[in-house]
């Protein structure tokens, strides 16, 4: 039978006989649609109001709706693989062609015909890609199609819309939509209104109408077992009928359950950092990773998940957090711990938390714990913000570089490019500008030196070794010089952490200064430094779009 004739069949019965048959991987199944679903207490489970013969033949239509969605939908997935196969066969045969050239003629294909196979192969990789998420999208949509309903009929409009809300949108041959993504605007009714008088924000500005209906659907293995029509929120016993079956070892996407407090957060729009408090299993982090698929959905244009990172408490936790976005149609985003990335700013390991902690249930160990209490409060962080300020004012140690009495610059020269001429400059680019007219002016020097030391090194050496021999002098004569100039503008964040711990107990300074000398970096010192790193532009920032309990100190040292 083909895909066609099996649709037809499986309209035909769902239409006149009540069942439903399923083509799922070329495998035929039958289920029987039950009829008779209650409530506790009574009452019948598909809907309210009307008779029994009108709640009978509403729900016959919403499984007839939900068969034709699953016809779509298999159509698709059907014709996505095909395509998908059709571009495998179309890299096959260019490498096939390709190697046949190569195989009668070793130097038939150039370096120009070389490099357009290589991008005409990863053109049709792409589009395969393409293909196969479309694919795997609409798959698991098979089972269940939708999850929710709502009847809205703009102000000035002739007829009421149908909105069946599902992860993704799904049209028709003609183009009427009948699935909507649940991110799109109009379907923000669902989670934040009551039937009556509504409106939403759309990119063209608000609109408002009438909510005449607000449904939520139950399916069971690929069928639409019940439905509820409500006038609040999520019906609270399909709330617990949904969530009884959602233990997994994994956090699972939430779309038919999201509450109007979290849709708020979620679709919170026009702002550059918001901050979700809550307490525990209150959903943040459902949230969290729901906003950062709706977000991907709404500026699509320029925002994928490459430029999402998760700032994740653990590894553990990256893992548990793993196959929300997958499950909403989006790629995973990269999810990194706060000691990786500190770890990345500073070029160098530091401590784990698990040996802090270790080290702070040592009863002996009072220097790690007056150490993590005094770096902990925001009496420090007030501290450090004020050392960044004035090491962004006055910079480094300035001195005068000379050599056997030729000056190179002065000290008072140095601060003047750096408080005046490069002001408007981050501490990190000014000190590079700084090395570069000091570079500039030492190649002079170089050349000065070198036709001097050539003179006097010509009656002993000829061709390359006099050449050789005039820049090991050179560089030995300028050495102290390039020292000097590297200690004074090298800026190493260990030690200017120390510098910024003045007035700190004296034991913490001395341990820092250890530390630094040792390249060892406590748990509580690594977020400090890599605070410094990134204020005074000698770190690489990054985009953070989740972040767990942390303190203060540690937000603040995100957001810089």
């Amino acid at each position: 039978m083909s895909i066609g004739g099996a649709l037809a069949f499986c309209e035909f019965f769902s239409l006149t006989e009540r069942n439903t048959l399923y083509l799922y991987n070329r495998t035929y199944v039958w289920y029987t649609i039950a009829h008779e679903y209650r409530l506790k207490g009574g009452g019948d489970r598909y809907g309210k109001g009307g008779t029994t013969m009108d709640r009978q033949t509403e729900l016959t239509k919403e499984q007839q709706y939900t068969a034709h969605v699953q016809q779509l939908l298999l159509a698709v997935v059907e014709r996505s693989r095909d395509y998908s196969q059709g571009h495998l066969g179309s890299i096959r045969a260019l490498l096939a062609d390709a190697w046949e050239e190569l195989r009668l003629k070793p130097t038939a294909l150039s370096v120009q015909d070389m490099e357009q196979l290589s991008a005409e192969v990863d053109r049709f990789l792409a589009r395969k890609t393409l293909t196969d998420n479309l694919a795997k999208r609409y798959e698991a949509m098979l089972m269940n199609p939708f999850f929710a309903r709502v009847d809205f009929q703009e102000d000035g409009a002739k007829e009421k819309e149908k909105i069946v809300i599902g992860l993704y949108s799904l049209k028709d041959t003609d183009g009427e939509i009948l699935v909507h993504d649940w991110r799109a605007p109009v379907c923000s009714l669902y989670y934040d209104a009551m039937p009556g008088t509504v409106s939403y924000e759309s990119p063209s500005g608000e609109i408002r109408g009438q909510m005449t209906l607000k449904r939520q659907y139950k399916m069971e293995n690929g069928r639409l077992k019940y439905y509820v029509d409500t006038d609040v929120g999520i019906d609270d016993e399909m709330l617990l009928d949904i969530l009884s079956g959602a233990t997994s070892r994994h956090i699972r996407q939430i779309v038919s359950t999201i509450q109007e407090e979290q849709n708020r957060a979620i679709r919170y729009a026009n702002v550059r950092l918001l901050s979700v408090i809550g307490g525990a299993g209150s959903g943040k982090t459902s949230v969290a990773m729901h906003r950062a698929a709706f977000l991907m959905y709404r500026h699509r244009d320029h925002l994928d998940a490459k430029r999402i990172a998760i700032l994740s408490p653990s590894n553990s936790f990256s893992e548990y957090i793993s196959t929300v976005l997958p499950e909403l149609g989006e790629e995973n985003a990269a999810a990194v711990t706060l000691n990786k990335i500190t770890s990345e700013i500073l070029g160098q390991k530091v401590e784990i938390p698990l040996l802090q902690t270790e080290a702070l249930l040592d009863e002996s160990n009072v220097l790690r714990r007056e150490s993590v209490r005094y770096k902990s409060g925001e009496a420090f962080l007030n501290r450090m913000r004020g050392f960044v300020a004035e090491f962004a004012r006055k910079g480094p140690a300035f001195e005068d570089v000379a050599l056997s009495g030729n000056t190179l610059v002065t000290g008072a020269e140095l601060t003047r490019m750096y408080r005046t001429d490069y002001k408007l400059l981050s501490p990190a680019l000014r000190i590079t500008r700084i090395q570069t007219v000091l570079d500039s002016r030492l190649e002079q020097w170089e050349k000065s030196l070198y036709a001097q030391y050539e003179k006097q090194l010509i009656s002993s050496y000829r061709g390359k070794d006099l050449e050789m021999a005039t820049r090991f002098a050179v560089s030995h004569r300028l050495q102290p010089v390039r020292q000097q100039i590297r200690k004074m503008l090298d800026v190493r964040m260990p030690l200017l952490y120390v510098d910024a711990l003045k007035g700190a107990p004296e034991e913490l300074i001395v341990a820092a200064r250890e530390n630094a000398a040792a390249g060892c970096v406590w748990w509580e010192d690594a977020v400090g430094i890599a605070y410094l790193a990134l204020v005074t532009g000698h770190g690489n920032a990054m985009l953070i779009d989740l972040v767990g309990s942390r303190t203060l100190y540690v937000l603040i040292y995100i957001g810089a």
